[in-house]
């Protein structure tokens, strides 16, 4: 058991209001006695290699990356629900109990979170799930999300950036994240706490439009749903795929011919419009190639001319260029027009 003069938080108050999550890296905690004893990672560490059955398949990167973690939810908690958790629930003693609680999980019964599993290859980046804002910097549009057990550090899309600009994206929010994707080479796994982590070299890539808050009780970590609904209203652009719309198609236009344009103003046609358009367009194909013929003709008999006149052809070619001009119907493509109704309400085309 833990020294019996830590636990309290009393003493440290003040160090708990201010603590972050990268502070919790290097806490210790302090007795309430005035005795000086302190506790942190270190001591914890060698108390957990002590108890009954010890933690041999541990190291000292993988506790000291759980004990952060733990820390910071144990102050957070204390911050908040106080009259809850007592004035133990922020003690040495809780985080070795949960420590202790997270070997058996995790290295014992192979029960891993899901930023582990995304971290090891085993899950996709793209899967439901749940994750808190544990730091933020927008000087590179990049935020620390934590499932409680591991960290990464993902990139924001340019309509989250302005969210986070704004102080909308902040520490301690909960987001309901789905369809984000990996940055950099897919083939780059390995255990969390061994791998680089850093804003300026984030492995995930977040969607505004696969990205809402989640209510502040929500458990961390995959959800059991595949993805989440959103509203047509709610997609911003160039906010990536959104995870499910429950739409009503209230009308159909159709079938269309859809015609880019290099130069903009991309045309909707319908069928019998297109079909005049394309039957236009061969009789000039075919005035054009008559008028090449005809040049062509008038170019080899002025040839001929000059050479019996003894001339020399300067094969200056007069081309006045086509009366016509060429339209590309080859990337015409069959679509449809839906006019859309939300199932929230909205309507949209």
């Amino acid at each position: 058991t833990l020294d019996p003069r830590l636990g309290s938080s009393s003493a440290v108050e003040e160090r708990v209001l201010r603590l972050t999550s990268e502070g919790a890296r290097s806490f210790e905690f302090e007795s309430n006695d005035g005795g000086g004893v302190r506790c942190g990672w270190r001591e914890l560490w060698d108390q957990l290699r002590q108890l009954e059955g010890g933690a041999p398949l541990a190291d000292e990167a993988w506790f000291q990356n759980h004990y952060r973690w733990i820390a910071w939810k144990l102050a957070c908690q204390h911050r908040s629900l106080q009259h809850i958790v007592g004035s133990r629930g922020f003690s040495a003693e809780a985080v070795l109990k949960q420590l202790r609680h997270r070997y058996d999980r995790e290295l014992v019964r192979t029960e891993l979170p899901v930023l582990r599993r995304i971290c090891e290859g085993d899950e996709t980046p793209a899967t439901h799930m749940v994750l808190c804002i544990a730091a933020a910097d927008a000087a590179s549009s990049s935020l620390e999300l934590t499932d409680g057990w591991y960290s990464v550090w993902a990139k924001c899309d340019a309509p989250l950036t302005k969210q986070l600009v704004r102080g909308r994206l902040r520490v301690g929010l909960k987001l309901r994240l789905c369809g984000s994707s990996r940055i950099g080479d897919a083939s780059d796994h390995g255990r969390p706490w061994q791998l680089e982590h850093s804003a300026a070299a984030p492995r995930l890539q977040l969607n505004a439009n696969g990205t809402r808050r989640a209510q502040w009780h929500c458990k961390l970590g995959r959800c059991r749903t595949n993805a989440f609904r959103v509203g047509v209203d709610s997609l911003q652009e160039g906010g990536g795929q959104a995870p499910v719309l429950e739409v009503r198609v209230v009308r159909v236009f159709g079938p269309l011919v859809f015609l880019p344009r290099e130069e903009g103003g991309n045309a909707w046609l319908t069928l019998p419009h297109f079909e005049d358009l394309q039957r236009r367009e061969e009789e000039a194909q075919r005035a054009r190639h008559e008028h090449a013929d005809l040049k062509r003709d008038s170019r080899a008999d002025g040839r001929k001319g000059a050479k019996d006149d003894g001339g020399e052809d300067d094969g200056d070619d007069d081309d006045e260029g086509d009366p016509q001009r060429a339209v590309d119907l080859s990337a015409a493509r069959l679509t449809w027009k839906l006019l859309l109704l939300d199932a929230g309400g909205g309507v949209a085309g």
